[in-house]
């Protein structure tokens, strides 16, 4: 069994994404009744799904503690493009 803090982190981490991307998670860790769009089950750890027309696509615990990384790590990248940029429009700034 995957510790409750392990999970809790997984799934803050993918609530923080959701809002910053307006993407509705929903929370189903004890079951219930998915119709549609991405929600967050699983018995052994925080697993993304989602669910629509065509079905269910699951990401595992394992893929999802992996994309929430990547995205982590492309939001880092993106911050420091975007603070870079202003600290060269200040420059600019300055010098008229």
């Amino acid at each position: 069994m995957v510790e409750n803090s392990d999970y809790d982190e997984t799934a803050q981490d993918v609530d923080n994404i959701a809002d910053e991307t307006n993407e509705d998670v929903g929370h189903h860790f004890i079951g219930g009744i998915i119709k549609s769009g991405l929600s967050l089950v699983g018995e052994k750890g925080a697993e993304l799904i989602k669910a629509g027309a065509n079905g269910v696509k699951i990401l595992s615990n394992k893929a999802t503690k992996r994309a929430v990384k990547c995205s982590r790590s492309r939001r880092k990248e993106l911050y420091q493009k975007q603070l870079m940029i202003i600290h060269l429009i200040i420059q600019i700034l300055q010098m008229s």
